[in-house]
């Protein structure tokens, strides 16, 4: 009898213990995708200010366009409140991605501070020309 009792015991913690484990994996996988997220947000963000810097040459279709899909990667790739910005900067350089002309470093600068109010006005500036 006690030896039935110390097995149903010790199949117990045996589950008790899958359990925590599955759950700790969990939240580690999950802490991995958040970093990995935000380093791919991070790179398609510097991406973007290298395609700038290249843009204040002179306006290239092949460079906007390209900007263009390297926003809208760092915005599918943020978690954060920056992401409605990117999404609306990438909209405005979608519909009128010409008017960006004399608003590289304005841009750069927003998108190097992350600030989500100025990349947010810059594309309310792209869009007004």
């Amino acid at each position: 009898m006690i030896k039935k009792k110390n097995i149903i015991i010790i199949i117990g913690l045996l589950i008790i213990t899958i359990f925590i484990s599955g759950y700790v994996g969990y939240v580690i996988a999950e802490n991995k995708n958040v970093a990995s997220s935000e380093y791919e947000e991070n790179r398609m963000i510097n991406f973007s200010v290298i395609i700038l810097e290249d843009l204040k040459d002179g306006y290239d279709e092949d460079l906007m366009e390209n900007l263009i899909s390297k926003i809208f990667a760092a915005h599918e790739y943020s978690n954060d409140d920056i992401s409605p910005a990117l999404y609306d900067l990438w909209d405005a350089l979608i519909s009128d991605g010409g008017n960006i002309v004399g608003k590289e470093d304005a841009l750069i600068e927003a998108l190097q501070s992350g600030n989500p109010q100025e990349i947010q006005n810059i594309a309310k500036k792209i869009r007004l020309n």
